[in-house]
């Protein structure tokens, strides 16, 4: 940065375009529109961070040369990692995730893929209708009548349901 000048000043953003990963401002007294604020690196970049800001929050932007850039966010909508080889992420010693071009693994990813939950509700719905029309009563040889329906021994079964197997926080 030697030989160029740099100065900031807080603004309010008035759109984001995460496609290009800048946004547009304006002066906190309305009178300066500032377009196409970077938002992240330039440039070829091989990975990068870059956080989007809510529409009319507030930022401070500074300017490098002729080029001005997000340096502060009031408030942050969402948040972009763009990565060449993998992105991993730790919480303490219970949580561990690695993005990379292989996929998604949680804790090592042990314990195989996400379910396709729409479709083992459906493998397990008809186990159960199956299950239900095999109940039937039959005689026994060596004495009277009696019945696999016994309420004791035979509930009725309920056919399963999404929310029964779903955790909602995790979804693909």
């Amino acid at each position: 940065m030697a030989g160029k000048s740099t100065s900031s000043l807080p603004a309010q953003v008035t759109s984001v375009d995460k496609n290009a990963n800048t946004c547009d401002a304006q002066s906190l007294d309305g009178t300066v529109t500032y377009h196409d604020i970077r938002l992240a690196p330039g440039g070829e970049q091989s990975g990068f961070f870059v956080a989007y800001p809510k529409q009319k929050s507030f930022i401070l932007i500074s300017q490098l040369g002729n080029t001005w850039y997000s340096s502060l966010i009031s408030e942050i909508d969402s948040f972009g990692f763009f990565v060449t080889d993998a992105l991993s992420i730790e919480a303490g010693d219970n949580f561990k995730c690695l993005l990379n071009s292989a996929g998604l693994a949680f804790n090592g990813g042990m314990n195989g893929g996400l379910i396709l939950i729409a479709n083992l509700v459906g493998k397990l719905n008809a186990l159960e209708q199956r299950m239900a029309s095999h109940q039937h009563t039959y005689i026994s040889p060596t004495g009277p009548l009696v019945s696999t329906l016994d309420p004791v021994s035979n509930t009725a079964l309920s056919l399963t349901q999404q929310s029964d197997l779903e955790d909602t926080k995790i979804k693909h």
